[in-house]
């Protein structure tokens, strides 16, 4: 499989964090592929043979056209149907309302189509051209063209929310994050839910899981316990209570099936 990353233009870099490429001619597809919350929205394009998706419903849905992810709340489980081929585009938390244009805790524990949300004939035209390109280089002049006649100024960074996520990439409380924002519990959590997507909760638990996984990706040989406490978790059982509830399973059946193209559809090289 190939997995290639691509960062965005300026224009686009406040809302962009980065662009991914994904393809394999002979996918396994009877393999189904656990996709774990990574606190970006996301769009994706698929341009090669279907994918199934059990997210939204009980029983998988058919993802043929461009998706829109929000903050997830839980797993999705993906399966390819034949080549794959997909195009994604990883929103930062704070931006991502400058291209979707609309409050994203709307989006929160949603995959919708692109079509549902933003203009049709934008979408087709986009999908279509996606479709008939033949290099990375295409795709990525199509989409760039595309998203900057979809920003809207309108929706730009809020400034609070946007100091609030540096606080807590920092590992600041939530609770000295609400003082330091000047703002009420209520109005703080309604501007960073319509901001981010998710409660600053919610989002901050997300963090932790994923500092566990780049930590035992990048090293090798290094125990998840190990990772959850260098993460800052106090003991073993908040870990996995955090793991299921986020992941829907134990650390180490996570670690014992992850796969490159569920590491991909989360935005990291396995």
């Amino acid at each position: 499989m190939r997995y290639t990353v691509y960062l965005p233009s300026p224009p686009l870099a406040t809302s962009v964090a980065r662009y991914w490429v994904m393809e394999a001619d002979r996918p396994p597809l009877t393999l189904r592929h656990r996709i774990v919350p990574n606190g970006r929205c996301k769009l994706l394009f698929n341009y090669g043979s279907d994918f199934l998706c059990q997210y939204n419903h009980a029983e998988p849905d058919r993802l043929r056209h461009g998706s829109v992810v929000g903050q997830m709340d839980r797993p999705a489980f993906v399966q390819p149907t034949g080549r794959i081929g997909v195009f994604g585009i990883e929103l930062h938390p704070a931006g991502a309302r400058a291209i979707l244009r609309l409050p994203l805790g709307e989006l929160e524990g949603r995959l919708a189509g692109v079509r549902d949300l933003l203009r049709t004939a934008w979408c087709r035209e986009l999908d279509e051209r996606l479709r008939a390109s033949r290099t990375d280089q295409e795709r990525r002049e199509h989409v760039e063209r595309a998203l900057i006649t979809q920003l809207r100024p309108e929706f730009s960074v809020d400034a609070t929310v946007s100091r609030a996520l540096h606080l807590l990439a920092r590992g600041d409380s939530i609770a000295s994050i609400v003082a330091d924002s000047g703002l009420s519990t209520s109005t703080f959590e309604r501007r960073f839910k319509n901001s981010v997507g998710a409660s600053a909760r919610r989002f901050a638990r997300i963090g932790r899981l994923q500092a566990i996984l780049r930590d035992v990706r990048h090293s090798p040989g290094k125990a998840w316990v190990q990772a959850a406490l260098d993460a800052g978790y106090y003991d073993q059982a908040h870990l996995i209570k955090d793991f299921r509830a986020l992941i829907g399973c134990t650390p180490l059946e996570y670690f014992a099936e992850e796969s490159a193209i569920a590491a991909a559809f989360a935005g990291v090289r396995l």
